[in-house]
């Protein structure tokens, strides 16, 4: 174990384990050449190990002594793990200028020192994958605002250093970081952000402060890029065109269009270029390549298709049930088999190897279709299949479609008084001559066209205020569900309405026709005059 100073209470390491972390890292690291011995401390005695430029390491290594001696606060479930012991290594271009006291050239070992201490001071522990960010810049001229801390990149056995049978160093690469990747680790990850460092050694373990920031100052609206799959036929020399990078992505713009989840600006714009795909005549692997930059963003869609690619197209989502990322792989799996998905050919990329075609197409838009419709789901007002499930389970005699009256004259109200929104209006006047000269049965529209729901995502802001504050069936009368039953009861008449006939469901036997949409309307009427008035004098019920 480490001891204390006699004289100062100094965490320390041993003589012993002092000199088995010396040995490590010149054995590892390289020959230590100088060193920065801090002068006072209350703590640990902490060294900062300098070893110069070499032909094989072409660049200064730093690597701290002392910080370990220190036992950091590890969470119970991982002290079998032996992350209690760590020291530090930064990599440093091989010019840096260490005479210069300046923070241009300071800020490496000030920031050795400040991590090295944090466990002590904030009674923390550090480990792979551990951020911290600092808010502002290292120095006036350095761009880095946090790090992350990684493995040591000098190999594996470099990475640990057994100071006694049953106590273990470990030896963590610091790399500093820019803003907009620190926030890319928060939101996706320590692995997410590691993988946006291109694929060589040194841009991990050399400090480079001209580099440029490997994230996207836009990466919260990328939802993927061919480059990202591509790279990964070209890494692992696999038997395949690169542009099958583009394969899964590609499936999912045409399903998004083809579903009128593409706003109105991306239409209009590409119009020429989406009917030659529509004809056949252009691969829409290469529109993506060429027009897109070879990435999907969530600018091109509109504010319903955001909010669906947010929750289905996810590659760090735990959600694997609904995960875009993840059904392109079961797709593959269902494609080739378990045993071929699996072969050493595929390398662990099935996805890739699936032949892009309409069959691909097809196959993948019934895993979309099944997450758009779980998606859906999730904020539905009502449902025909809610109603239509009494009038089977119940044996009614009437036509099921009778499920979808009262939804029908409400989403006409609000068609009528323009509170739904752009996206759906599309939908509507596709099917509108039909609608209005009869030979369309709104409530075929529903169901045919919404899959019986009246969802939320339909309604523009003022729609679904008004929507929650009437459609609900659990708020205190009025709301719109008990309107419906009042209005059945004031049809037949209480005898007749608590008939054994109706078996308590009567508001689905009243004819769906003139009255009936002319006594809705009128409940609809008051119900909004007095929501517009609660929301003007903002009374609405959170």
């Amino acid at each position: 174990m480490s001891r204390k100073n006699d004289d100062t209470e100094l965490t320390v390491y041993t003589e012993e384990q002092a000199k088995k972390i010396e040995e490590h890292i010149e054995h590892y690291f390289g020959e230590i050449r100088s060193c920065f011995n801090e002068k006072k401390s209350d703590t640990i005695k902490l060294s900062i190990n300098v070893i110069p430029p070499t032909r094989k390491n072409p660049y200064y290594t730093l690597v701290t002594s002392g910080m370990g001696a220190y036992v950091m606060n590890v969470p119970e479930n991982l002290k079998e793990e032996k992350y209690e012991r760590a020291e530090l290594v930064i990599c440093l271009p091989p010019d840096w200028n260490f005479e210069n006291e300046s923070m241009e050239y300071y800020w490496p070992l000030q920031l050795l020192d400040i991590i090295s201490r944090l466990p002590i001071k904030q009674n923390v522990w550090l480990g792979w994958g551990h951020t911290i960010d600092y808010g502002t810049g290292f120095a006036d001229n350095v761009p880095f605002s946090g790090i992350i801390l990684v493995l040591s990149t000098f190999g594996k056995e470099s990475c640990t250093c057994d100071i006694s049978d049953d106590e273990t160093v470990n030896f963590y690469q610091v790399v500093p970081i820019f803003k907009t990747e620190l926030d890319f680790k928060n939101k996706n990850g320590a692995s997410a952000l590691l993988g946006m460092f291109p694929d060589n050694d040194n841009s991990l373990k050399i400090t480079d402060p001209d580099r440029n920031c490997y994230v996207p100052d836009n990466f919260r609206e990328i939802l993927d890029t061919v480059r990202k799959h591509s790279s990964k036929i070209t890494k692992k020399g696999l038997d395949i065109l690169e542009i099958n990078g583009a394969n899964h992505i590609s499936a999912f713009l045409r399903w998004s269009w083809e579903n009128n989840l593409i706003n109105d600006e991306f239409a209009e714009y590409f119009a020429e270029d989406i009917q030659q795909i529509k004809d056949g005549k252009y691969d829409i692997r290469k529109f993506l390549i060429n027009s897109l930059n070879g990435e999907l963003t969530t600018e091109i869609y509109t504010d319903d298709g955001k909010e669906f690619c947010e929750w289905y197209y996810d590659h760090y989502s735990d959600n694997y049930e609904y995960c875009y990322p993840h059904d392109v792989d079961s797709m593959a799996l269902d494609y080739f088999g378990e045993e071929k998905y699996n072969c050493d050919e595929f390398q662990d990329e099935a996805y890739l190897f699936v032949p892009f075609d309409e069959a691909y197409y097809e196959a993948i838009s019934k895993y979309i279709d099944r997450a758009y419709m779980e998606f859906l789901t999730k904020d539905i007002i009502d449902s025909y299949n809610n109603h239509a499930s009494k009038i089977e389970e119940k044996k009614l005699k009437i036509d099921k479609i009778n499920a979808v009256n009262h939804i029908a004259v409400f989403l006409m109200w609000c068609i009528e008084h323009k509170l739904v929104n752009r996206n759906f209006m599309k939908l509507y006047n596709q099917h509108k001559k039909e609608i209005e000269t009869g030979s369309l049965d709104i409530r075929n529209f529903i169901t045919e066209h919404l899959s019986g729901l009246l969802p939320i995502f339909i309604f523009n802001r003022k729609g679904e205020d008004f929507a929650r504050f009437y459609y609900s069936f659990t708020c205190e009368p009025p709301s719109y569900p008990d309107d419906v039953d009042k209005m059945a009861l004031a049809y037949f008449g209480e005898k007749k309405y608590n008939s054994k006939r109706f078996k308590d469901e009567a508001y689905l036997f009243v004819p769906f026709d003139e009255n009936y949409i002319t006594a809705m309307n009128e409940c609809i009427d008051r119900a909004y005059a007095d929501f517009c008035y609660f929301r003007k004098h903002g009374k609405l019920p959170d």
